[in-house]
């Protein structure tokens, strides 16, 4: 179609895509309630019914979950974390901390070159919320204000995944917060540290001043001194489940028990309501759900084909939403800037003898994959920078590195695709490769860093060219059909 590029979007594609892009670009908190169904309809002036549609969606690609407080935006992430991060021991939360302390202080050098007036002036009011806290009798508000401060912080950053796993790392770590923060409250001496210590982290965002290391420097002698354990504990989250979750889950059931296959048409979902004994409404969101999740597709207003009768994992919906929107992949790759060249570094100070013969091994494997134009490069890749990040010595990096390792492989295999496609090879990104593994083998961590750092911002430019290219091939293309047209 000559035109098609001209041709309006629905309503509910539209809200949709909006309601992804505020939770991808951080506006839209980890945790946060969204407003009711009416209000944001009142807000949109558009149908309770488009905005229902949108959020179905969105609940099942699992950027957002149903509470009984309403529905909030999904801890994505949390799943990938939590569980394994609970595991931890007490040097393994000692690493934890240490992640945390990391990507604070990255936080100020990234956020310094991208925060705006309206992101200085609510830090400054967090700040300012904090510091007042601490000067309180009550010690009811001082972790929530502790929260907002920090995740203020790293909302200036722009990074969807730095700015998730922030949120992870503060909930688990609530109740060793607390404690620090009541023996400060409790302590004039204390008290006034800590409130310096905060106003120098702010400072370094603004004037770049080098005291940002003396409150971590204050909960390390706090937690000696007062013997205060910490222990990452996984936050329990109250989750309800809609008529319409409960329907899609009773209407594969269905399927599965009258013996329906991929390819079959189902037709009167009306019968199909009262055989289940849910309403006409809960079935209609359930098959947009489905469809969402390409389990089925729409014929007609009553006619459905089953496409699938097994749902995709909710990480797979979500790197599928990733892949949607370029900023998400970008921040990504920005993300693993700054994990990876950290790992690089430290890889190349702590690499086992056994992880150096694996690190060769699996680069071998790099180069007859590359010669043969196989199609498991991406997977070795993958495998490449998992070993890197096995051989650093610290044990949080390492969970945060695998279990950001099944997002990371599909968005590798998109990007590595991509860059077959416009740069013929991926002969440079094998060279990066090879210069990465002999720095990290040679136990050289500052060149190690510098070419981990080299490679991700080789990937960044790469993206932004990628982009224009696909916008000048798309135009391209209709201007060939038109002229053909004429």
């Amino acid at each position: 179609m000559i035109f098609e590029i001209l041709k309006v979007p629905q309503a509910v594609d539209v809200i949709e895509n909006r309601l992804e892009y505020m939770i991808f670009s951080g506006i839209i908190r980890p945790d946060t309630i969204l407003l009711s169904e009416r209000k944001i309809s009142e807000q949109l002036k558009v149908s309770r019914t488009t905005i229902r549609e949108a959020l179905s969606r969105l609940q099942a690609k699992g950027l957002l979950e149903m509470t009984s407080k309403g529905l909030k935006a999904s801890d994505v992430l949390e799943s990938l974390l939590s569980e394994s991060f609970q595991k931890l021991n007490g040097k393994g939360n000692l690493d934890l901390l240490q992640l945390w302390q990391y990507f604070t202080l990255s936080s100020i050098d990234i956020a310094s070159k991208k925060i705006t007036e309206i992101d200085k002036n609510a830090l400054l009011k967090a700040e300012a919320d904090l510091c007042n806290a601490l000067k309180q009798k009550s010690t009811k508000n001082q972790y929530v204000m502790f929260y907002n401060y920090f995740m203020r912080l790293s909302e200036g950053c722009y990074n969807f995944f730095l700015q998730q796993t922030t949120h992870v790392i503060l909930r688990g770590f609530e109740q060793y917060f607390q404690t620090c923060l009541s023996y400060c409250s409790l302590n004039e001496h204390l008290r006034s540290e800590f409130i310096r210590a905060i106003k120098s982290l702010t400072a370094g965002l603004f004037d770049g001043a080098e005291d940002q290391y003396s409150l971590f420097h204050l909960l390390e002698n706090i937690t000696k001194d007062e013997g205060i354990s910490i222990k990452f504990n996984k936050t329990a989250y109250e989750v309800a489940f809609s008529p319409k979750e409960m329907a899609i889950e009773k209407v594969v059931e269905y399927w599965v028990e009258n013996e329906f296959d991929v390819g079959d048409v189902f037709a009167n979902s009306k019968q199909l309501a009262n055989h289940l004994n849910l309403s006409q409404n809960a079935i209609t969101l359930a098959f947009h759900q489905l469809e969402t999740l390409k389990m089925i597709e729409i014929c007609s207003k009553d006619s459905i084909r089953i496409i699938s009768l097994i749902p995709p994992s909710k990480i797979d919906t979500f790197v599928d939403s990733i892949l949607n929107h370029p900023f998400a992949i970008e921040s990504i790759f920005e993300f693993r800037l700054l994990l990876d060249s950290q790992i690089g570094e430290l890889s190349a100070r702590n690499i086992s003898d056994v992880n150096k013969d694996k690190l060769r091994k699996i680069f071998k494997k790099m180069d007859v994959s590359l010669e043969t134009g196989s199609k498991n490069y991406s997977r070795l890749d993958f495998r490449f920078h998992q070993t890197i990040a096995n051989s650093c010595g610290n044990v949080a990096f390492v969970i945060l590195q695998n279990s950001f390792g099944i997002i990371v492989e599909k968005v590798i295999k998109n990007w590595l695709d991509l860059h077959m496609k416009y740069q013929g090879n991926n002969s440079e990104i094998h060279y990066q490769h090879g210069q990465i593994c002999k720095y990290i083998i040679d136990q050289d961590p500052s060149n190690a860093k510098a070419e981990t750092q080299k490679h991700i911002n080789y990937v960044l430019k790469s993206l932004k060219e990628f982009e224009i290219k696909k916008l000048n091939s798309s135009i391209s293309k209709i201007r060939s059909e038109i002229s053909l047209s004429f």
